[in-house]
């Protein structure tokens, strides 16, 4: 029983010293993360505190995807709805920077933010939340933590935003 104990003790203190330098398994800081890689729908740099204390929805997206073309609509409708209390971040697959201009433009997404097109961070975003295809929308909850690797299918289906993103 004491070895237990002591077994329990132990863990929770690496846990607690984790936690205390790298923050909490499979936290998400969108303000230090998009640093100085968040542009806005015209493809500007923007500051990345606008980020704080919302729910983010990292969209995984292209212009040449028919089921991006179907799904960014209801996207939009969605963003525009809950704008109070979400974000969209929009991660383009597109080939060049002008396919992702001309897609953010024509799917009217210009309350998205994006990610700067030349940035290593596109993909490396897609290694981190293991992307399989397009469309694909990872939800990050305002404290950081994952809230949903598939949001597409719920917004898909409600298009109501669930309490749990938010918190």
């Amino acid at each position: 029983m004491k070895n237990l104990l002591i077994i329990a003790i132990g863990g929770y203190l690496l846990f607690k010293i984790f936690t205390m330098f790298f923050g909490s398994p499979g936290s998400f800081d969108p303000v230090a993360e998009f640093k100085s890689e968040l542009c806005d729908s015209r493809i500007q740099k923007v500051d990345s505190s606008k980020l704080k204390g919302k729910t983010i929805l990292l969209y995984f997206s292209a212009k040449w995807c028919p089921p991006c073309q179907q799904f960014t609509p209801i996207l939009v409708k969605f963003q525009q709805k809950h704008r109070d209390k979400v974000e969209v971040v929009f991660i383009s697959s597109d080939k060049n920077k002008s396919e992702m201009s001309a897609y953010i433009k024509s799917k009217r997404m210009d309350a998205f933010y994006c990610v700067d097109f030349n940035s290593p961070l596109r993909g490396a975003l897609g290694k981190q939340f293991k992307v399989k295809g397009i469309p694909s929308v990872v939800v990050i909850s305002p404290k950081g933590e994952v809230a949903s690797m598939n949001g597409r299918d719920h917004i898909y289906r409600s298009r109501e935003l669930p309490e749990e993103w938010t918190q």
